[in-house]
Formats: C-alpha cells, sequence, structure tokens
C-alpha cells in the first residue's frame, strides 16, 4: 500500500512488517515495525508527518474489530525527493491482559490478523492534504507466540515453583517441565493437551513427593470428618480433586464422545496445578 499526495504522486510505499513485544508496568506493549521506500521525484518534495495508527484485529473467519491507537515510536518524518529513501518505522499500542485475554479468545489457537489504518498530513506543492494508508497483516501461530512472550504474557498463569537448594528430585524437575509444557500448550491453542499434561505433572509431583497414601488418607478424612482437616489435607484434598479433574482430558464420556476442554478451563486446570504444587512445597 502507498501514502499518496492529493495529485495521485506517491510519496511512500510500506513493503514488509515485523512485530515484537514488550513488557511495560502493568501493561503489555506491541510494536509494529513497517519497513518503507519512497518515490523518486527530481523536480518536487513532498513530506509525510504527525502521523498516529488505528489498529484492528480479527481471526481467520470474522470481522476486524477495533483494537487502539498506535504511536509513533518517535515522531514520523517521511520526505520523498529526488532521492530514494528506506527506512523503518514503529508503531507501539499499549494493552492490557483483558485485551490480550480477547485476543487469544479470538485467535483460537490459530493466525490473527491486524488492520493497520496509518492517518497523517502530506506536505507538497498544493499545500497539506489528509493522507492515509491501510496495511493487512497476517501475523502466523509462532509469530504472536514469540511476541507474548516477549511481552511476558502468561507468566501470571505459573506461580514461581522454588526447588528445595539442597536436593533437587528428578521427579519434582520433571513435574515442573510438565508445568511448562502445559503453558506451552495454553498458548497454542491445545487445551485438551493442557489438562492432560496438568494430570502428568500433579501425578509426576506425587510420586517425587512419595504423597499417594497422604492423598488417600485426605479423602478419607473429607468423607468422615471434613471440619476438623488441617490446612495441609485440604491442599491434598483439592490436588485430587484436581487430579480427577484432569483425568477426563482424551477420555470418552458416557456417550462415547470425547470430553473437549475450552480456554477458560484449560486456564482453571493450569494455574491450580501451578498453585498446589508451588504451596505443596512450602508446606
Amino acid at each position: 500500500m502507498s501514502i499518496i499526495y492529493r495529485d495521485e504522486s506517491i510519496i511512500a510505499e510500506f513493503k514488509s512488517y515485523d512485530i515484537f513485544g514488550s513488557e511495560g508496568v502493568g501493561i503489555y506493549r506491541l510494536k509494529f515495525r513497517l519497513n518503507y521506500s519512497t518515490q523518486s521525484w527530481p523536480e518536487k518534495r513532498f513530506e509525510f508527518k504527525n502521523a498516529k495508527a488505528e489498529v484492528y484485529v480479527k481471526g481467520a473467519s470474522q470481522e476486524y474489530k477495533f483494537l487502539g491507537q498506535a504511536e509513533p515510536e518517535k515522531p514520523l518524518f517521511i520526505v520523498a525527493a529526488s532521492n530514494v529513501d528506506n527506512g523503518d518505522i514503529f508503531f507501539t499500542i499499549n494493552l492490557n491482559s483483558q485485551q490480550l485475554s480477547l485476543i487469544e479468545d479470538i485467535r483460537r489457537g490459530d493466525d490473527l490478523f491486524f488492520k493497520i489504518l496509518i492517518l497523517g498530513e502530506a506536505l507538497g506543492n498544493s499545500g497539506s492534504w489528509s493522507a492515509r494508508d491501510e496495511l493487512l497483516i497476517k501475523v502466523n501461530q509462532r509469530e504472536w507466540i514469540d511476541a507474548l512472550k516477549q511481552m511476558n504474557y502468561g507468566e501470571f498463569l505459573l506461580f514461581e515453583i522454588p526447588l528445595p537448594k539442597d536436593a533437587v528430585h528428578e521427579e519434582i524437575k520433571a513435574a515442573i517441565d510438565l508445568l511448562k509444557q502445559a503453558q506451552n500448550h495454553y498458548l497454542l491453542g491445545n487445551y485438551e493437551d493442557v489438562v492432560s499434561t496438568c494430570r502428568k505433572a500433579i501425578e509426576s509431583f506425587n510420586h517425587g513427593r512419595n504423597e499417594t497414601e497422604k492423598l488417600s488418607e485426605a479423602v478419607n478424612i473429607y468423607s468422615t470428618n471434613k471440619r476438623n482437616m488441617s490446612k495441609k489435607q485440604r491442599a491434598l484434598f483439592i490436588r485430587e480433586a484436581l487430579r480427577h479433574f484432569t483425568h477426563l482430558a482424551h477420555h470418552v464420556s458416557d456417550t462415547g464422545e470425547a470430553v473437549s476442554f475450552t480456554r477458560n478451563e484449560a486456564g482453571l486446570a493450569l494455574g491450580m496445578t501451578a498453585a498446589l504444587l508451588s504451596f505443596s512445597l512450602e508446606n
């Protein structure tokens, strides 16, 4: 697409893009790098400045929805004259966690499509002119996940799990690795795999901590004397209940249908698994 002056003269054309992510304080920053080249006008001079951008987003089979305003990282000033010029401009849009969560709902584990509407002031021999350009950008799954990681989005899903400093058991390391796998499945939109991997993490942790018998005792006490359960016993009971919940993944229901999980349900399993394992290491 092109930035065009009022007499149909092309000032600049946008040819390529990249996206990046970075973390702010309480926000996430999504950055678009747009590469441009100017046209050569030996006897004319055009300028394009004071640009801002509107960002829209959609999934594979949806309509574009307005996401927000993006600002250039530095004042944008493009000149088209006798010499051809090439350069990069960066537009940044600040997003909160709710917006990113909604984008993930739109994405559904697949690709994303952005529409960047660039609006600015073009100057030439006939004075000032309101110029605009529209770029349609496809961001594949891998590019988007990389941007999310650069933003540190999703870190709040997994609590930090401290390992014992004096002796790190292989079984506990395996459970933590499984949690990381579950998080990657979550970003990829493989929600059944999130839940089944959480089950494996819980079972690996139970084995490593040698708590199978304590888990059975907690379940029995809940059935007979739940009011007198200790905090530790209640946490063990919740962990066993969560393992029971996650056991549905990759199994079929009574009617023979595969049990599916939504993003929210996968997030429930992932967050609870991380929290319960972190709690158990400290108690």
